[in-house]
């Protein structure tokens, strides 16, 4: 039965998306209905709910990067579950769940609310990151690009912006944006993902840098987890240890190898923490980025922290700390190596070299970006753990040149990453 579900999950989701797209053009029309759009007036899909730091890093960026082009703009939140609005309260904008669109049987109610959202916007921006290309969810990608082509339809300026592009996509998604993607403006967050989306659409795309490069970099840690985290690191780095944060992603293991089995994933990471401590003296901090149950890092690591030998210096933060929290911490280490982009961003903003698990081709531009390809590791290097130790203590010997190549390019990629806002408006 549950392998009769699998092969059928995709068809049902295919005939959801049909209803909506019958149920769409009338119900979203009916709220537009009777709206006076005001300049300036930005609506933004946020990328997921609460629990990815890498999301609530292009949130925050991206509504600080508006405010600061567009001051006078009023700003609304599109946002997945009703409790995300207190989440996301410190940035003072205005929120509209959307609860409902994403639903197996599409909510009337939530079409005509985005509807009567898009009657009194000037602007649509969809914040992509890595889930529009359909890889994760086929219906999820389609439901965001739909809902930028309905804003479109109903005289919104619609704006995708701030993602990466698989090279092996998911077909209808390449189909879908082959016929529409021309109706909206696309900036792609890395140039290996512009080429991708400018050959199915037929028409040049520009290219930047992640939106997330211009989250600031805090003084100290707000959160209590981070704190003590960072007063420990304070004191690793007073005996004379060099620091490498860790952070373990189940999710990209498991999408490009699904052959390898978690249980010897963990064990490996482990032996790989345990060698690169031991020859070099590095204290070992275990670095939670997204603790969506689905695909959370803090289970994961939780093996992986089980499995280090008692002689090796560790601390473990199980908790999802703010983003802020996270670059400071990235700003205090040595070594960042991460299964997660978002936290390979909040390093290489931050100073710091950061290992990243490359996944289905994303990785390789981000690391272009600052001429470091030899940063990106793959689950074949991970399960060689010696190996993988050796390459993470020549990059922790040879941490000052490549501090010094990060700080050589992180202006511009900074003034890349100001472009994902720039053009909105323009």
């Amino acid at each position: 039965m549950t392998r009769l579900k699998t092969v059928l999950k995709p068809h049902a989701w295919r005939a959801s998306d049909a209803i909506l797209r019958a149920l769409a053009p009338v119900t979203f029309a009916q709220g537009a209905k009777g709206q006076k759009r005001r300049a300036p007036h930005i609506a933004v899909l946020i990328t997921s709910g609460v629990g990815s730091v890498g999301d609530a890093a292009m949130t925050h960026a991206a509504v600080q990067g508006l405010r600061s082009t567009h001051p006078d703009a009023r700003i609304t939140l599109i946002s997945h579950e009703p409790g995300d609005a207190d989440s996301y309260a410190y940035l003072r904008t205005e929120h509209l769940c959307l609860k409902g669109y994403f639903a197996r049987v599409p909510s009337p109610k939530a079409c005509r609310a985005l509807g009567q959202l898009f009657g009194t916007c000037t602007d649509f921006v969809v914040l992509g990151a890595d889930i529009l290309d359909g890889r994760y969810s086929e219906s999820r990608s389609f439901r965001r690009l739909y809902l930028a082509h309905m804003a479109h339809r109903l005289g919104v300026r619609t704006h995708i912006t701030g993602f990466s592009f698989a090279e092996a996509a998911n077909p209808r998604i390449v189909t879908w944006l082959a016929k529409h993607g021309r109706d909206f403006k696309i900036f792609c967050r890395e140039p290996l993902s512009a080429a991708r989306v400018a050959k199915i659409i037929g028409k040049p795309v520009e290219s930047g840098a992640d939106i997330a490069f211009l989250l600031p970099l805090p003084a100290h840690c707000d959160i209590s987890a981070a704190q003590r985290a960072e007063r420990l690191m304070a004191d690793w780095k007073e005996q004379g240890r060099r620091v490498v944060i860790l952070n373990a992603n189940p999710l990209s293991l498991i999408a490009e190898r699904p052959d390898i089995d978690l249980a010897t994933a963990a064990r490996a990471y482990a032996a790989a923490m345990a060698a690169l401590s031991r020859k070099t003296r590095a204290a070992i901090l275990l670095l939670t980025h997204d603790n969506r149950p689905a695909h959370s890092d803090a289970q994961f690591m939780a093996q992986i922290a089980a499995h280090l030998p008692d002689d090796i210096p560790h601390h473990f933060v199980p908790e999802t700390v703010r983003p802020t929290d996270i670059k400071r911490l990235c700003h205090l280490a040595d070594l960042a190596i991460t299964g997660r982009m978002h936290l390979g961003i909040a390093s290489l903003g931050a100073g710091t070299p950061a290992m990243i698990l490359d996944y289905q081709g994303k990785v390789r531009g981000l690391l272009g970006l600052f001429s470091l390809p030899e940063l990106a590791f793959t689950p074949a290097d991970l399960l060689e753990a010696t190996a993988f130790a050796e390459a993470a203590a020549k990059h922790l010997d040879a941490r000052e040149t490549l501090a010094d190549r990060i700080d050589l390019h992180l202006p511009t990629v900074k003034a890349l990453s100001r472009k994902t806002v720039e053009v909105v408006g323009a």
